[in-house]
């Protein structure tokens, strides 16, 4: 009968173990965000940062080449350009590499402060159930 009781409380302490289904709850968004790089609000900033520079040379690549051709279409329909012409496509190459060390940065800083907040999660998991009682 000792057995019957133990069973009804190990299935009452499953039944108390709750599940969410849908959305991620703010909470838990939190918890992430807080353990996004260690939280660490320079690395918050790093990412920032380095997001509105990919987006600038974005903008400034664009403007860039839309300057570049009304010149071209203004100056002699497209011909002879010479040394504008070169300068201005060092130009353009110049700002599309900084463009992609900006994503490529972007992308570094993610991924490095996404592994490390996940990885610090679930070691706290693994450790809260390990350290669980087992009755």
């Amino acid at each position: 009968m000792g057995s019957l009781s133990g069973r009804s409380q190990q299935q009452k302490s499953i039944d108390e173990d709750h599940c969410n289904e849908g959305k991620v709850s703010m909470e838990d968004f939190r918890t992430y965000l807080s353990e996004f790089a260690h939280g660490s609000r320079c690395m918050l900033l790093a990412v920032f940062v380095v997001c509105v520079l990919g987006v600038g040379t974005e903008t400034l690549q664009n403007l860039w080449l839309s300057m570049w051709t009304q010149h071209v279409a203004d100056s002699d329909h497209g011909r002879g350009g010479g040394a504008n012409a070169t300068f201005e496509l060092y130009v353009y190459i110049g700002i599309g590499l900084m463009r992609a060390v900006a994503r490529s940065l972007v992308m570094t800083l993610i991924t490095y402060s996404a592994l490390s907040a996940s990885s610090a999660i679930h070691d706290k998991m693994l450790a809260g159930g390990l350290s669980a009682p087992l009755s």
